[in-house]
């Protein structure tokens, strides 16, 4: 999986419906167009990367079928349904796979092999139960169990390849690539790395840090009106010089509640602590992993983040909503 994806998966931070998200302010038009789109085939083609990587990938937003958030001292257990179509919760007796926090990492038993102990965030594929080796031909590479700390709790995906979100995926649902949306940005760091709560879909709070605030126009849109956007670190401390970091740019705009997704919008980028000049592509904008899982829970667009101006490129409003 690319780093782009893993950092759209990191982002999830809980499990719940994101349909509750904060009321979007009043709509801007969006604007009728005046000239035929312009070809941006870079646009093109990280579109079409990230859905190909998405219908690739066995451990995507699409394959999640559960979420179980366990708080230190808290555990789960899970036993194979019958035929190997799903996992139970299973208190009663002994699981086939056990998961029990603690304030320092994540127990994991599973089938006869012996404990193990993660501290980061993993990915265990799930093979057949032993003496079961037969029980569905299309086991193997099925199932697995994501591991993320999400705060001061660890969270327990359940994947499955062959969820039907997966199987009928046929790609987002992408407005028309236009370069009039991509812009010439200057970032500008933040003075000081500042943590910021943003608000999120479980109505928890998130901790990012401020890295900094891009600066841009879009003529086509706004002529020599500057527009501004922040963007969010992951980390309390920059980059070091000559490296780079993702950060985060949740982002509402005059589409948002509309034609694109009620809760926002995120676009991903890898910025260095120094100022500097990019490009800033909003064709490559994307949706919270909570627009198509009800088992992530996503940080909204703080509300210095709201573009007046309607920006009708990058990821629509996901079909079921």
């Amino acid at each position: 999986m690319s780093s782009r994806l893993a950092h759209a998966l990191s982002l999830a931070l809980a499990c719940s419906a994101c349909t509750a998200a904060e009321p979007s302010p009043a709509l801007a038009p969006e604007p009728q167009a005046s000239s035929p789109a312009r070809p941006s085939p870079e646009s093109s083609a990280f579109q079409t990367e990230f859905d190909a990587e998405l219908k690739a990938s066995p451990h995507s937003m699409l394959t999640a079928v559960s979420g179980t958030y366990l708080r230190p001292g808290e555990g789960l257990g899970l036993s194979l349904a019958p035929g190997g179509e799903g996992w139970l919760e299973d208190a009663e007796k002994a699981p086939w796979a056990r998961f029990e926090a603690t304030e320092d990492g994540m127990l994991v038993t599973i089938g006869e092999r012996p404990q193990q102990r993660f501290e980061a965030h993993a990915i265990l594929e799930v093979h057949e139960p032993e003496g079961l080796e037969d029980i569905t031909p299309t086991f193997s590479g099925r199932w697995h169990f994501e591991l993320s700390t999400q705060g001061g709790r660890w969270r327990v995906l359940v994947h499955d390849r062959d969820a039907p979100a997966h199987l009928e995926f046929i790609g987002i649902d992408w407005y028309p690539v236009d370069a009039a949306y991509v812009a010439d940005a200057r970032f500008e760091p933040a003075p000081s790395r500042e943590p910021q709560q943003l608000q999120t879909s479980r109505g928890e709070a998130k901790t990012l840090y401020t890295a900094g605030t891009l600066r841009f126009r879009l003529p086509e849109l706004t002529g020599d009106e500057a527009l501004e956007l922040v963007a969010f670190g992951y980390a309390p401390e920059p980059p070091a010089p000559g490296e780079l970091e993702p950060v985060l740019i949740p982002f509402r705009d005059g589409t948002t509640g509309s034609t694109s997704y009620a809760a926002g919008r995120y676009l991903e980028l890898e910025l260095g602590a120094e100022a500097h000049d990019l490009r800033l592509d909003f064709n490559r904008a994307t949706n919270p992993l909570c627009a198509y899982s009800e088992h992530y829970n996503c940080p909204f667009p703080p509300k210095v983040n709201k573009l007046e101006v309607a920006i009708p490129a990058g990821a629509m409003t996901p079909a079921k909503h």
